[in-house]
């Protein structure tokens, strides 16, 4: 690592990875990363024999998700001979093995969509001569065994698409083989996704109904489905062995005007979704012909043919209405028709609504001009419960149809419940009135007659109009003041009659005001409520209606009742309101009634906090708060200096904030601010006030480094906890913490072990570390998990014996040791340090240009053990002073701070969101 020039400790120059056989970086840090190298470094990686898993491996899992960019590969001043293997931990170096061994393998991307695509297959050989990449499931470009050398090997693979509902996984190995032996890898996985479900058919939900019509009749087929779905109609001819659409039938109802021809033609309906299709079942027609001489002249929309000059086809005048009888007892049904020439009349029955014959029974019949009215009654069975009758009314101008009605047949007679009772009404002349009634239980269905009494209920008689369903609905006149109704329920047994309801009908009269709205004061928070009543009949509607600052009156939506209580504004102080009372005879307006709101009286209450703050040495430093109260507060800024015990007022502090201008011996300082009024005092809580006390910053360290008394430095040792980072949901961040030798400003290198705590999408991410720079880092971790955790305790050393380095980091937590020995020459070795970092990151693609990163919030971190050429960092020999960080924003605004050396360590603290 790379100070910039230009302080003593300044901004840490980013690296950033590059290199021949480099495998994975880390989060990239400027113009080099830290990566995992496999076979480029110079010098040798030994894994310490005391713990059993591997100390350095494929770096795929500890830096998964990170773009990286690629510089050249530093320059090495060993001899190719030294070179280093990275080994298992445990296992000792093998330079001169022959067998092939693979560094890395990975398929990108990892997941496909259902579509498929192409994967590629990537992999790090050393001492191959053969590749053969296999896969679980034979694909056309999967290539055969192909010729390879050390470095980087590759195909692409195209994967078919999926057209399953399932998800499919392909496996993926490579064999790398050499004179020697071949090393097979662990298989890598590729997910393709499922395709959507297939689109199902429309499931038909109503279907079409076979009909029996007279010819010149309006027939309408309906359909339906459970969804949405387009449809067309079709007709055949041939008894359905073949369909033909019916051009413009795209509704989910047909209607044509049936013709003689028609009889025996089948109709259906075809539902599409989606590409798929579903008939609906085959509805018949059956047309009869019409009355025997005379050409169809059917009412309304069933079509006219011409007759004699003075021929007037059947109009239906009277409707059958259905009946309800006891077996054995006679069933009536009765119809009217008028026509010229008076029309003949023949009643038919169904029993299943398709199928119909001539009735018989008794048929009475009377002539009125040209009216014909027609009574068909017989004595009923239960065999003819449930039959459909009608009447067809025939002459020479044409024939028409009744509706047709139903015949229920019970077997004995149960009397009616009244159910809902009528009640009395008071009205004025020319209102409507309505009364209801509704009774159950009886066998057959009853039915209903309403009646009316104009001498208090001593005699009755059948009320006129429509009185005959169960609601009776009619329009009050002043002569119809005490009459009493009630609903008479007929079924066969003694009709059953409700309760009676009195009719109260009067004169209106104009609304008069009974009671005046009166003034109120109230409170804002508070409720405000006027009254006002009146006199009129009927009971006049009232709505409320108010004036502000004596502007217009405007109606108060929703406000119509005779009491309106509402929470009011400090605005509508002065405010009048008034009522104003409606009627058909007229309206009454209240005499307004004024509003005074006013505000309550108040201790302080707290509005606005004063924050703590992190700041430079001698910056300003602003703390603001707000309260409300009745009346308005004054304010006092008051300072502790003993951590809270007590307080002193800050001479002349008396405004909403407070501005001072921070000194060394003011951090730790507590402020406040004290608001009181008559009612009381309200004191804030406390924002410290945190000031850098070293005249060294930087943008990105923050830590203690030390200069050596002899010129040289050999080595450094530290201790730490790996911090937990506290993650944003949105941008990343990212912080490090190392021991390290060099990396002033005399340095061109630095030689380092750390640790990272970054933060991605929300997610926090722990690695190690280790770097000689500006040879690239490398990132320490095993496949499937991580080598570290926060909580972990972390210990490091960086030692040197001639050109000979050794760096070592122990994770002591999770039992594994990782140590690099790389031989380099003409290091200054002139500084030591233990930092907290803000790592740069490469700003493009080749890294030629950087920018800082946003410090994660690391909380704390504890340096322990430190020591350098076995100095504690409290030595006065070693001259330590400590570093801050500030942002390159606001250079007065801290981001994180080191505390004071305490034994052989300190706590450094982010301060990043002060």
């Amino acid at each position: 690592m790379h100070p910039a020039r230009g302080s003593k400790m300044a901004t840490e120059t980013a690296r950033a990875g590059c290199g021949a056989g480099a495998v994975q970086s880390r989060a990239q840090r400027g113009p080099t990363t830290r990566l995992l190298l496999v076979v480029a470094l110079a010098g040798l990686l030994v894994a310490s024999p005391a713990a059993s898993a591997p100390s350095v491996v494929s770096a795929a899992a500890g830096s998964a998700g990170r773009d990286f960019s690629h510089a050249p590969a530093a320059t090495v001043g060993a001899p190719a001979s030294t070179q280093p293997l990275i080994l298992a931990k445990g296992r000792k170096p093998r330079r001169h093995s022959g067998a092939a061994s693979v560094g890395l393998f990975t398929a990108s991307p990892a997941t496909l969509p259902a579509a498929g695509g192409t994967v590629r297959l990537l992999a790090v050989v050393q001492g191959a001569t053969s590749c053969r990449f296999t896969g679980s499931t034979t694909l056309e470009s999967l290539p055969a065994t192909r010729r390879c050398s050390s470095g980087k090997v590759s195909v692409e693979v195209k994967l078919p698409r999926n057209t399953t509902s399932s998800q499919r996984i392909y496996h993926f190995q490579l064999v790398a083989g050499s004179s020697r032996g071949a090393t097979k890898t662990a298989p890598v996985a590729v997910v393709e996704r499922a395709s959507h479900a297939p689109a199902t058919a429309p499931v038909i939900k109503t279907q079409p109904a076979s009909r029996s019509v007279v010819a010149g009749s309006s027939v309408t087929f309906a359909a339906a489905t459970s969804g949405s779905a387009s449809v067309q109609w079709e007709v055949s001819t041939d008894g359905g062995h073949s369909w033909s659409d019916i051009a413009g039938a795209n509704a989910d109802s047909y209607t044509l005007v049936a013709e003689t021809g028609e009889s025996g033609y089948d109709y259906r309906a075809v539902f599409s979704s989606h590409g798929r299709t579903t008939p609906t079942a085959a509805a018949r027609l059956t047309v009869s012909a019409a009355a025997a001489g005379s050409a169809n002249a059917q009412q309304g929309a069933q079509g006219t043919v011409s007759a004699g000059a003075s021929d007037q086809a059947p109009v239906i005048a009277l409707q059958p209405v259905g009946d309800a009888v006891v077996k054995g007892s006679t069933a009536t049904f009765t119809a009217a028709a008028s026509g010229v020439p008076p029309p003949s009349v023949q009643w038919q029955v169904s029993v299943n609504g398709v199928t119909w014959t001539t009735a018989s029974g008794t048929t009475s019949t009377t002539y009125l001009n040209d009216t014909v009215s027609t009574t068909y009654s017989f004595p009923a069975s239960l065999s003819d419960n449930a039959h459909e009758y009608r009447a067809v009314f025939s002459n020479s101008g044409g024939s028409v149809i009744t509706n047709v009605e139903l015949l229920d047949v019970v077997m004995y007679v149960i009397p009616p419940g009244v159910t809902t009772q009528p009640l009395s009404q008071t009205v004025v002349v020319g209102a409507q009135v309505t009364f209801s009634a509704a009774a159950s239980g009886g066998v057959p269905s009853p039915s209903v007659q309403w009646q009316v009494s104009m001498d208090g209920g001593s005699t009755w008689g059948d009320a006129p109009g429509a009185a005959t369903s169960t609601t009776y609905v009619f329009t009050a006149l002043i002569g119809q003041n005490g009459y009493e109704y009630r609903a008479q329920f007929i079924n066969g047994a003694a009709p059953v009659d409700t309760q009676p309801a009195t009719l109260t009908v009067s004169e209106p009269v104009a609304p008069a005001i009974t009671t005046e709205p009166i003034t109120d004061n109230a409170f804002v928070g508070s409720s405000a409520s006027f009254t006002a009543t009146a006199s009129g009949i009927p009971a006049p509607a009232v709505q409320w209606w108010i004036s502000t600052d004596g502007g217009p009156w405007t109606a108060i939506s929703g406000a119509t009742s005779t009491t309106y209580s509402f929470d009011p504004t400090l605005g509508q102080n002065g405010a009048e309101l008034e009522a104003v009372f409606t009627n058909v005879a007229g309206s009454a307006t209240s005499n307004p009634a004024t509003l005074t709101v006013s505000v309550p009286l108040s201790s302080p209450q707290i509005t606005e906090q004063p924050e703590s703050q992190a700041v430079a040495l001698g910056s300003n430093v602003t703390f603001s708060a707000s309260a409300s109260g009745n009346p308005p507060p004054t304010v006092q800024w008051q300072v502790s200096t003993d951590g809270g015990s007590t307080w002193g007022n800050v001479a002349g502090a008396t405004s909403s904030s407070y501005t001072l201008t921070s000194t060394e011996t003011e951090s730790g300082y507590e402020f406040r601010a004290v608001f009181l009024n008559s009612q009381g005092t309200t004191d804030t809580g406390a924002a410290t006030l945190t000031v850098g006390d070293d005249p060294t910053s930087t943008f990105n360290w923050s830590g203690y480094g030390a200069t050596a008394t002899d010129g040289t430095f050999t080595s450094v040792n530290g201790d730490w906890t790996v911090p937990s980072a506290t993650c944003p949901s949105s941008a990343p961040t990212y912080s490090a913490e190392w021991i390290g030798i060099d990396g002033d400003l005399v340095s061109s290198s630095v030689e380092q072990d750390g640790t990272d705590s970054d933060c991605s999408g929300g997610t926090p991410n722990y690695y190690a570390w280790y770097e000689m720079y500006p040879l690239p880092s490398v990132t320490i971790s095993s496949p499937g998990h991580d080598l570290v955790a926060p909580g972990d305790s972390m210990s490091a050393a960086v030692s040197s014996s001639g050109f000979t380095w050794t760096l070592e980091i122990q994770d002591l937590t999770a039992g594994w040791t990782s140590s690099y020995v790389h031989v380099e020459s003409g290091l200054d070795q002139a500084s030591a340090e233990w930092i907290a970092e803000r790592p740069l990151l490469c700003a493009n693609e080749n890294c030629t240009q950087t920018t800082l990163s946003s410090l994660a919030d690391f909380g704390s971190v504890t340096f322990s053990g430190a020591t350098a050429d076995g100095e504690s960092i409290s030595s006065p020999s070693l001259s330590a002073s400590a570093i801050q960080m500030t942002s390159n924003i606001n250079t007065n605004t801290l981001l994180a701070l080191p505390g004071p050396i305490t034994g052989s360590g300190f706590t450094d603290t982010w301060y990043g969101g002060s």
